[in-house]
């Protein structure tokens, strides 16, 4: 697919082919943390996966499955020790 967003959802692994060879090979949210690498090469970073790198940016330390908005909101209270449930 060419829509990194479901790629980024749905994918178990994603492969990045540059100049004719593999240039990653990797799940979703390893590859998607390397945002400068992967813009330079014409890719779009998921807007959850931008997100999720600034949330750990800043100290919250989120599992590699947190990919969808109810995935990283349950990470996040988990890691806060809150409800998982919006009021």
């Amino acid at each position: 697919s060419h829509d990194m967003n479901e790629v980024y959802e749905y994918a178990d692994r994603v492969v990045v082919f540059a100049d004719g060879a593999v240039a990653y090979d990797m799940p979703p949210r390893a590859l998607f943390r390397m945002e400068t690498e992967i813009t330079a090469m014409g890719l779009e970073v998921p807007q959850m996966a931008r997100f999720a790198n600034t949330l750990e940016q800043n100290g919250y330390a989120l599992p590699d499955d947190a990919r969808t908005v109810e995935q990283v909101f349950a990470a996040v209270c988990a890691l806060k020790g809150g409800d998982k449930h919006a009021s």
